[in-house]
């Protein structure tokens, strides 16, 4: 029986709601495959994942300085941890984090355009384009973020974005298993 994936998901309430890209005709087209058994859980119907993409966007996203909640809601206490521990990692890089901010000062992608994007790389890192462009939600977040899956690899390595990852997972898992459409 083929399943539904009803919402590739990080979260987005915990992560804040993150290579030079091949032009939308040279993707090389193949299959998102998610390995972590432990990052998704299956319900007869559906499955919700804890999409190492959209952490690693919104991440970036908040690195660089996305501070938007939704109103009348308050930093998670997640979110918070990932901000601090990817701040703390990036001490010793703040050239990097100067040509990541500049980089996206001049994108002006929404966020909801930038996670339509993410939805577009191979799930794990190393990240690249594995969905054309004409598969996004937001098709025109492809020409303005080309280039992003290399800066996204760099700030995973450079951020230890895998360390972060392992050390919230477990809440992002606790969250994933309470959802039920």
């Amino acid at each position: 029986m083929n399943k539904r994936i009803w919402w590739a998901m990080s979260l987005l309430s915990l992560s804040g709601t993150g290579c030079a890209s091949r032009p939308a005709g040279e993707v090389k087209v193949a299959p998102v495959n998610f390995v972590h058994a432990d990052e998704k859980v299956e319900r007869p119907g559906y499955i919700i994942l804890a999409d190492r993409r959209i952490f690693a966007t919104m991440a970036f996203l908040n690195a660089v300085g996305y501070d938007e909640e939704k109103r009348g809601f308050r930093m998670h206490p997640v979110r918070r941890r990932v901000r601090q521990a990817i701040a703390k990692n990036l001490e010793t890089h703040p050239e990097k984090l100067a040509t990541w901010r500049q980089y996206w000062r001049k994108r002006q992608i929404p966020p909801f355009a930038c996670k339509s994007y993410a939805l577009s790389l191979k799930a794990d890192y190393p990240f690249r384009r594995v969905r054309p462009d004409e598969e996004l939600g937001y098709p025109h977040a492809a020409a303005a973020l080309r280039g992003f899956p290399d800066i996204l690899n760099d700030f995973w390595r450079t951020a230890k974005l895998e360390e972060i990852w392992t050390d919230v997972k477990p809440d992002y898992m606790a969250a994933v298993r309470t959802y039920d459409p």
